[in-house]
């Protein structure tokens, strides 16, 4: 028998080649069996590892994994409820009004299959400052960020509620008020 290094190991017994653990796994002491997968937080870029880089090592300030095993400085991002801001090297709270998903960025803002900071229902933004966040009088004028297939909207006001009005205050031109909704 061999002893395997620290980032290989020997499943086989009597065999006397150690094998290095794949991207993403670690062995952090000699002699194993079997590779370890890295935590969610943490990565192995390179095969052999005897120990996983924290994503604060590689990524933003803050960072985190959605997965184990990871071997991408890529996949480490901002955790849910914080958002990284243009050229920030940490990750932020959520503006309040809004909510952030794994992974938003400010510069993804508009992007398919991005993740942003959207604004929930009874707030709204702009698209030409879509963290600059409103409360909105009445909720039912701002139904939030509205994401689907991948697409967010960025403009938050209720149909026919004119968004370059703060707050969604009015309709847009050539619809008519009644009640509170705008046809």
């Amino acid at each position: 028998c061999v002893a395997c290094a620290p980032g290989t190991y020997n499943a086989l017994v009597g065999r006397s080649a150690c094998s290095p653990c794949q991207t993403g796994w670690f062995t952090a002491s000699a002699s194993q069996l079997e590779c370890g997968m890295c935590p969610r937080g943490t990565l192995a870029r390179e095969t052999g590892t005897s120990a996983c880089a924290a994503c604060t090592d590689v990524g933003p300030v803050g960072s985190t994994t959605e997965d184990i095993a990871s071997s991408d400085a890529s996949a480490c991002r901002c955790p849910s409820d914080t958002y990284l801001p243009v050229a920030g090297e940490s990750c932020q709270p959520c503006p309040e009004g809004m909510f952030c998903v794994f992974g938003s960025e400010e510069e993804s803002v508009g992007a398919v299959d991005a993740a942003w900071p959207v604004a929930q229902r009874g707030f709204m933004t702009r698209s030409s400052a879509p963290l600059l966040v409103y409360k909105c009088l009445f909720e039912e004028h701002c139904p939030g960020g509205a994401c689907e297939n991948g697409v967010c909207s960025v403009q938050t006001c209720a149909p026919y509620r004119d968004p370059a009005a703060v707050a969604c205050g009015r309709c847009m031109e050539g619809a008519y008020q009644s009640g509170e909704e705008c046809h």
